[in-house]
């Protein structure tokens, strides 16, 4: 169940260090559950407000950032897994998105989702751990499928009942046609994965009758297009050439019916992109990917499921939203921050292009509009029939 809320009363301040680096701190005013108004969608900031509270907050350090007429959600939150060598971050792993998604279909995403309960608007950390494990926390080691275990089961991640509870609903009862005959845990091995404070400086506070229930620190990416996303770090060890050769990666997202996506004919898609060769790049340039899959192939004789595993490694644009990106800018590598732009600034600059406006406003997909420019074209060739027929409108329906 979604259990988004939404408020009027939102507050954003902005400064820049002496190294130039951009620190925001959001304030998020609610009243009492019983006069929060809650929504199951997640309306959309209109443009000419949210324009303005950017170049605001960038020309004074101060905007509000909802009023009655454009109210702000909960934010969705989760994390992006990335994974350490001998202390250093070197990779980072997505779920790739299916070909009929019905939101940026074949984008590369983080694990985030949105609240279930008013709890996890003021302890945005559980949520971040419950959308983190369920999704991308799961590390299974290839050489003997025993369960990467965390750091620590503290409050309020609780990874490892977590880990416990979703590993024994998941896959207790799936087979692999291999050697070792079964997808379920053979036993468990320390790993130190955790939830790593201090890699992203946004904050997030939270009040709640004007009292501070919480405050969090993490990626966050406010836009339009993606809406209010709050990100953290999940941190993996790993010691061999590269993190996929140590685990299997094996996630319980689900298809919008319940199916668990490993035992879909299509399956689960996992990329690993490698934060040495991605520093610098921009959606659409073409990047390593890493490709684990785990799909359903049929039944074994008790009618137990049957799944494939596979790796291989492809060539391929790097196409994602907004959400990854803004945290990929806070992991720094070498003294640089791997993508390169503030995603504010990037979705303030392409939202002020009036073909790309104008695109967007009559419904088209954001991310079709960005693999389109991705190749070189022209924004205002966005306008022509030709390309809105063959191009754009294959996700629109009858729009």
């Amino acid at each position: 169940m979604v259990f988004v809320g939404l408020t009027d009363r939102a507050e954003m301040r902005q400064a820049v260090d002496d190294d130039g680096v951009v620190l925001r701190e959001f304030d998020l005013y609610f009243p009492r559950c019983r006069d929060v108004t809650l929504s199951r969608s997640a309306p959309k900031t209109d443009i000419g407000f949210w324009k303005k509270a950017i170049e605001n907050a960038q020309r004074t350090g101060y905007a509000l950032i909802a009023n009655s007429e454009n109210p702000i959600r909960t934010p969705s939150a989760g994390a992006i897994v990335l994974y350490s060598h001998k202390g250093d971050i070197t990779h980072a792993a997505f779920l790739v998105k299916s070909a009929d998604a019905q939101n940026d279909p074949n984008s590369l995403v983080v694990f985030n989702g949105y609240p279930e309960s008013v709890q996890e608007w003021t302890n945005l950390y559980e949520l971040v751990a419950r959308e983190g494990m369920e999704e991308g926390g799961m590390h299974m080691t290839k050489s003997d499928r025993q369960l990467l275990m965390p750091l620590s089961n503290e409050p309020p991640y609780r990874l490892e009942e977590r880990l416990f509870e979703l590993s024994d609903s998941l896959i207790r009862d799936v087979f692999v046609d291999d050697a070792m005959g079964r997808l379920h845990v053979s036993g468990y091995v320390d790993g130190a994965m955790e939830f790593r404070h201090g890699l992203f400086r946004d904050t997030l506070n939270v009040y709640v009758d004007d009292v501070l229930a919480g405050s969090f620190v993490g990626a966050i990416s406010w836009n339009p297009i993606t809406g209010f996303n709050f990100i953290q770090p999940f941190v993996v060890p790993y010691t061999g050439d590269h993190p996929a050769d140590d685990y299997w990666v094996i996630t319980g997202e689900s298809k919008q019916d319940g199916t668990p996506l490993i035992l879909t004919e299509e399956g689960s898609r996992m990329a690993f992109l490698d934060l040495r060769e991605l520093q610098g790049k921009h959606f659409g340039d073409v990047v390593t990917q890493r490709i684990q899959r785990v799909r359903k192939v049929g039944d074994t004789e008790s009618g137990k499921p049957l799944v494939e595993l596979s790796d291989g490694e492809i060539v391929d644009k790097w196409i994602t939203d907004h959400v990854p990106r803004s945290a990929l800018h806070q992991v720094i590598i070498n003294g640089e921050p791997v993508y390169p732009d503030d995603t504010m600034e990037d979705a303030r600059v392409l939202l002020s292009i009036p073909a790309v406006l104008k695109c967007y406003e009559r419904g088209f997909r954001f991310s079709d509009m960005e693999t389109f420019l991705s190749t070189g074209a022209r924004p205002s060739e966005l306008l022509l029939p030709t390309v809105q027929n063959r191009y754009l409108r294959r996700h629109q329906g009858a729009q």
